[in-house]
């Protein structure tokens, strides 16, 4: 036991200290050949009023996503607006926090306790929202490379975002059509081995994807789901303005998305450094000078992040789960097998 637990130290140490070296490598590279003086210059000219209407727009991205998981939810059970968005939150400081987008899981978590529901019964609403996630993302890439030049990787990207998208909006699709005769009688089946366990929770998370992408809620999930990353790429030209960027939203919508798209995947903590070094390739792309990229990528990063962070902790603490719980293993009733 001892043996295993120092194996798992170790690797959550190089994990964090690769992490480290990979941020650092990227903060250097942000900051290579910049006139720190005229960064901390216009630092000092922020204009306050840009930046508060910036923190409401992006609050307002995460109620917006509280109401979108809230609908989902409602074949597993009712909670309240206000109990998504902590959940929202609280998964959000986690991700922060945590390697591998763990906070996700610890949202699922809060809400099985919320509603004394299996995880198998939470987890289907998150990945039909991740779905429309997607979805909305290709749109979005799509309307853009129509008005402004994007780069090539990321149209690549979208290309094979869009068909997976299109193979998950498929597989759903055949849920909602398809009888549940299949599953009642898989769930006959004996629960005395580990093959038929997992195979219980595959089955009931069929089942909760099938519910959900039966229930005429999905429609409006998807029409609420369009408010939030709309919100956040104003939130995002917001900090631009106050920064003295005076450049159109469409322009501010490119870089977000090319933020979005490079800190979607687990990189290195709190994604600082990548998310400075992807903000200043992304406004050099179209025209901006290194200085002030590098500059307003780290106010963006402090603007939009410390807010989200102070939520998030509030949210967990009001979670009845401390830091030290986030990592403790799920007792067996969370799962139904």
């Amino acid at each position: 036991m001892d043996g295993g637990a120092s194996v798992t130290t170790r690797r959550r140490t190089l994990r964090l200290v690769t992490g480290f070296c990979i941020a650092v490598a990227c903060l250097i590279w942000v900051f290579r050949d910049v006139d720190l003086a005229k960064v901390a210059s216009q630092m000092s000219r922020l204009r306050i009023r840009w930046i508060a209407a910036a923190i409401v727009c992006d609050i307002a991205s995460y109620v917006c996503e509280g109401s979108r998981w809230r609908l989902l939810l409602s074949p597993v059970g009712r909670l309240s607006l206000l109990r998504t968005t902590q959940a929202v939150y609280a998964g959000l400081f986690v991700n922060e926090v945590l390697p591998l987008r763990a906070g996700e899981f610890f949202r699922a978590h809060l809400v099985s306790r919320w509603t004394s529901r299996p995880l198998s019964d939470v987890i289907p609403s998150l990945v039909v929202a991740r779905v429309i996630d997607a979805m909305w993302l290709v749109v979005a890439i799509g309307c853009t490379a129509l008005v402004a030049p994007l780069p090539g990787n990321l149209i690549s990207a979208a290309k094979i975002l869009a068909t997976l998208v299109l193979a998950s909006v498929g597989a759903l699709f055949v849920l909602s059509i398809r009888g549940q005769s299949e599953a009642s009688t898989l769930t006959t089946c004996e629960r005395t081995t580990l093959l038929s366990r997992i195979g219980s929770v595959i089955i009931g998370m069929t089942a909760g994807l099938r519910n959900i992408a039966r229930a005429p809620v999905v429609w409006r999930a998807a029409a609420y789901s369009i408010g939030i990353p709309v919100l956040q790429a104003l939130a995002f030209w917001l900090v631009m303005q106050a920064y003295g960027l005076e450049q159109p939203f469409v322009i501010g919508a490119v870089v977000f998305l090319i933020v979005h798209v490079g800190t979607a995947v687990p990189n290195t903590p709190a994604n600082v450094g990548s998310y400075q070094l992807l903000t200043v390739l992304g406004l050099t792309l179209v025209g901006v000078n290194k200085t002030e990229a590098a500059g307003f990528s780290i106010v963006v990063f402090l603007v939009l992040t410390f807010p989200l962070w102070a939520l998030g902790l509030v949210a967990l603490r009001f979670s009845g789960i401390s830091m030290n719980g986030i990592q403790a293993p799920l007792p067996s009733s969370h799962w139904p097998l």
